[in-house]
């Protein structure tokens, strides 16, 4: 099924769920239930612009702290905290390593911090999901202490494509490809729809 934005003309295709148009949503709920928000008719937490999930599924959210020196050519190390929501009566805790080779331009040397939102398309909470191959891109700037950033990222399984204020100290357009590593994981029991 498929539907057209009246606005800007664009195409929007629908997978699961089934749109009624009388009331301008979806007919099923959401997969997760009311783990994914208050409203079990809301996908991606009715911000798909920004959110992809096109099982309607699971999300991990945390931060991310990168140390780059790319001029040209260089490195990026990056460092994730992240939480999964709770799914099937589970919720993940992972601390992942990323990084490797990258090329772009801009300062020498960046360090920033920032919030970060992954989508692994699991029904499951699974923390080795982001184990593997790691790509990334992005652009930044942060003076003193203040900027804002883009980037997208996939660790093993995982994908984050985003953007937002961060801290630190960056100018910079970089990309690269490198390893991922879980260097902390745990599964909980929490309070969900299972």
């Amino acid at each position: 099924m498929s539907l057209r934005n009246t606005i800007t003309g664009s195409l929007i295709v629908v997978l699961l769920g089934g749109w009624a148009s009388a009331n301008a949503r979806f007919l099923q709920s959401d997969p997760i239930g009311l783990a994914g928000g208050v409203n079990p008719y809301l996908y991606v937490h009715a911000n798909p612009l920004r959110y992809t999930d096109p099982t309607g599924l699971l999300q991990w959210d945390g931060s991310m702290t990168s140390v780059g020196v790319v001029y040209g050519g260089g490195a990026q190390r990056f460092s994730f905290h992240l939480t999964s929501k709770c799914a099937n009566g589970k919720r993940g805790t992972v601390d992942v390593m990323a990084g490797g080779f990258a090329v772009g331009f801009g300062s020498e040397v960046t360090g920033t911090k920032s919030a970060i939102t992954f989508q692994d398309n699991l029904n499951y909470v699974d923390p080795f999901v982001f184990q593997g191959r790691s790509l990334y891109a992005g652009a930044g700037y942060a003076f003193f202490g203040i900027g804002y950033g883009a980037g997208a990222f996939q660790l093993g399984g995982a994908t984050s494509i985003g953007r937002g204020p961060e801290s630190g100290w960056d100018a910079s357009v970089y990309g690269g490809a490198g390893i991922s590593d879980v260097t902390n994981a745990s599964v909980n029991d929490c309070s969900c729809q299972k």
